[in-house]
């Protein structure tokens, strides 16, 4: 087993290039630029894939009667439920994915800093929260490297995101291939990078394969799977 496996990652489609935005503007990051021949992209925008055409009225969360909507400016559409199926069944036809990579501030893809607004005639915000898709991407995939462009220019978040995506790929395929001597292997070769992330899940990684030698090596790697994913965690 070669010791380069390329990422799997979801890609706001926006961050290709292409012209899917609301107002139909090219984005040019140069940081993915830099990845593509390293990581396999799955590019994906959340508000063409509904049915919403380039260009067209923007989208925004609304918060209503204590529930956030996602409604389109001017068109007053509704698409709040057609937002949470695409999304759902999007993700869950998704395996093998290491890591997600989304537009910051989107009312669809961003994290954390995505605008809720008081109504739909006002510029008065009133939270900021998750987008729609990327909530989903939150809640099904917490253990995966998920970040924004906007942080990835930071250098900090930039390497630990780099970091935790190629080691999840590693790891994927040593759950692929279900041997104890390629789990063995892959926790000596990252010891003190786990070690440098979480000392405690570590050692309980350490402990599963210590303590397992007669368990079954799906039930062994299952067990150092937990452990490996909550030591990965992003920290901030």
């Amino acid at each position: 087993m070669g010791n380069y496996v390329k990422p799997r990652v979801i890609l706001s489609r926006c961050l290709t290039g292409d012209t899917c935005r609301w107002d139909a503007e090219i984005i040019k990051d140069d940081i993915i630029d830099k990845l593509k021949p390293l990581v396999s992209f799955i590019p994906v925008c959340p508000e063409l894939e509904i049915g919403l055409e380039v260009p067209r009225e923007r989208v925004r969360i609304i918060s209503k009667d204590n529930e956030l909507r996602l409604l389109q400016l001017n068109t007053n559409k509704d698409l709040t439920l057609v937002m949470k199926k695409f999304s759902e069944a999007f993700l869950e036809s998704m395996r093998g994915i290491d890591g997600v990579i989304l537009k910051a501030g989107s009312p669809s893809c961003g994290i954390g800093d995505s605008k809720v607004y008081a109504d739909m005639t006002s510029d008065t915000i009133k939270d900021e929260t998750s987008g729609f898709f990327a909530a989903e991407v939150l809640k099904r995939f917490p253990h995966l490297a998920v970040e924004t462009d906007i942080r990835l220019k930071d250098t900090a978040v930039r390497e630990d995101f780099w970091i935790r995506l190629f080691a999840l790929a590693r790891f994927r395929v040593v759950k692929t291939m279900c041997s104890l001597p390629d789990l063995v292997k892959f926790h000596e070769e990252n010891k003190f990078l786990f070690k440098g992330y979480d000392r405690e899940e570590y050692e309980l990684m350490e402990q599963t394969i210590r303590d397992n030698k007669e368990t079954r090596p799906d039930s062994i790697i299952r067990v150092y799977a937990e452990h490996f994913y909550r030591c990965l965690i992003r920290k901030s």
